[in-house]
Formats: structure tokens, sequence, C-alpha cells
């Protein structure tokens, strides 16, 4: 039999890993490839660890974004920040690529919201998680170190997720996605440290009114949840949850808001042995000291160095745990 080839279609043509990615017509390159396989095979094990959240991520996710543009986006800069720390000579470039990929999933997601996004649920509330742990990751490799109003600016991003989830639970509940909402998770949680009980019940204490009692409450049980779990929807939950009134107050730079905000750190510590969570907990504490007037810091008998001592007992605790269970 005669075999015949057909009209080729268009494809990518090939590039180097220093291409910029800005001119391929929207079409994936060899690098892309190369972010692809760093993601199903490395990154999406260390998002989220929980086994059912890792098979989205890792599985679910992936087969998705073949067909949703803004998946594909996320997915790739998770990548590109992710290899971005572990080859120093390329790094400019996994994060010029990064940073691409995270302005186009940008763009497709803001036209989404405008929309009907409830109809497109199962692609933003994923990529919604995703600017959260790609603003955790981007900060690591900054020349400066983040202010509390960056801080906070990033607090922004997680109420993002809880906005969508809220909106849109039962179609999320009803998903493969709901993993990624709520753990499944039986086993009983080990008991607390005497060190992490003393630390809620110090922040128990601070709140002088009800928005700041509300505000401490919820961190205290964010700190012990920390410390029993290894779950890191934990560390979105205190800037997802707080109140207006007293995220305001962080965003006026309140003395007694800015102490709280600093034992938010000892959620972070927990993870720090995740690539994108990383130090987050030593720039929080350093942000807040360079926040917080020397004559405040002397009122409210706050020293940023009994806090260090905390977070070096506290890190790597949620590994622990998994490890354990």
């Amino acid at each position: 039999m005669q075999c015949v080839y057909g009209e080729a279609g268009p494809r990518a043509s090939p590039v180097s890993p220093q291409a910029d990615g800005a001119g391929n017509n929207g079409l994936y390159d060899a690098l892309d490839l190369l972010l692809m396989h760093r993601f199903a095979t490395v990154t999406a094990l260390q998002l989220f660890p929980s086994a059912e959240a890792t098979h989205v991520w890792q599985n679910i996710l992936p087969v998705s974004a073949h067909t949703e543009p803004l998946l594909m986006h996320g997915i790739l800069a998770l990548a590109g920040m992710d290899l971005a720390r572990m080859d120093s000579d390329a790094r400019s470039t996994y994060r010029t690529r990064a940073f691409h990929h995270q302005q186009m999933g940008l763009s497709i997601f803001q036209d989404m919201l405008q929309g009907d996004s409830a109809a497109q649920i199962h692609t933003v509330f994923p990529f919604s998680l995703m600017l959260v742990i790609l603003a955790f990751a981007s900060a690591h490799s900054e020349a400066a170190e983040p202010s509390v109003d960056a801080i906070l600016d990033l607090f922004a991003l997680f109420r993002g997720p809880r906005a969508l989830a809220t909106a849109n639970y039962t179609a999320i509940a009803e998903s493969e996605y709901y993993v990624l909402l709520r753990p499944n998770d039986t086993k009983p949680p080990p008991g607390l440290s005497d060190e992490v009980v003393r630390q809620a019940e110090k922040l128990r204490a601070i709140g002088s009114d009800d928005i700041a009692r509300l505000a401490t409450k919820q961190l205290a049980e964010a700190i012990e949840v920390s410390a029993q779990r290894f779950d890191l929807r934990v560390i979105g939950r205190w800037p997802a949850m707080l109140s207006e009134h007293f995220f305001a107050r962080l965003k006026q730079h309140h003395p007694e808001a800015l102490i709280v905000l600093s034992h938010y750190s000892i959620v972070l510590a927990a993870f720090r042995d995740r690539w994108w969570v990383g130090p987050w907990d030593r720039m929080l504490l350093s942000a807040v000291s360079r926040a917080l007037p020397e004559s405040e810091q002397t009122r409210l008998d706050w020293r940023m160095e009994q806090l260090e001592s905390v977070l070096d007992r506290h890190a790597g605790v949620s590994d622990q745990v998994e490890s354990k269970t």
C-alpha cells in the first residue's frame, strides 16, 4: 500500500533553555517539557503532603491542564520556581519562565473571575491555591526581605481561595479537588508539647478586646494544629479567617496587632522544610521587628530572640508528625 503523510500541522520550533517563552505563539517548548517533568516527578510531591492531595497535584491537575491553559500555566510556573532554587547556573532562566507563566495565568484568571467563575470553579480554585504557593516561593530569592505591608498583601491572596470555596462549596465538595480544601485524616493527632501549649496560652491572653481576642484565639488554634498534623493548609487558615477589623489594625501597624502577627511565625516554622515555605518564619519575624518601634517592643515586653528560639524548636515538626503517622 502506498504510504502517504498528511499535511504537517504547526509545531513549536526547538528552542534553547535560555528562551524567554514570549515568542512561541502560545505553544510550549523544550523548556516547558522539562518543567512539566519536574512538576510531575518532584514539585507535586512537595505541595500538600497528604496522599489524597498529592494524587490530585500529581495526576488530576496535569491531565486537566491538557485542556485548561490556566492550570498549565500554573503548573509550569510552580515547577519553574522549584527548579530555580536547585540550579544556580540556570536560576535566572527558570525564574524568568516561571514569572512568564504566572503572568499568563493571571491574565486568564482575572478574565474568568470577571465572568461566570462558578462555571469554571474546578479551574479557578486550584489556580488560586497555586498563586499563594508562588507568592511564598518567589520571595525566597528576592534581594530584600518582605516588609509587613508586603506580607499583608500575601495575606490577601489567602482570602481569595476562601471566598471561592465558600461561594462554590457544593461544587468543590463533589469533585476530586475537595481534598485540597479538607483533608481525609482519620488518624488521632499526637499530644501537644509543653512549648506549644505555653505559646498558645500566651497568645490567648494577649487580646485586649473582642476583635483581638478572636484573632489570638484563631492563631492559637492554628499553632496547635501545625504541631499535630502535617497539613499545609493550616498555613492559610489564620490569614484567611482574620476579621476585617483586625486586618485593618495590621495595616495600620497597631503595636499589639503586630505582636500577634509575630506569633504566626510559629505556624510557618512547622513547615520550614517545604521548599516553597523555607525561611518564611524568620522573614516574618524580621519584618515585625523592623516595623515595631523599640519603645513599643520594650513596653509590650516583646523580644525577637525569644521567639527565634521557639521557632527553632518548632521547625520541621510537621515532617516529624508525617513520618510518625
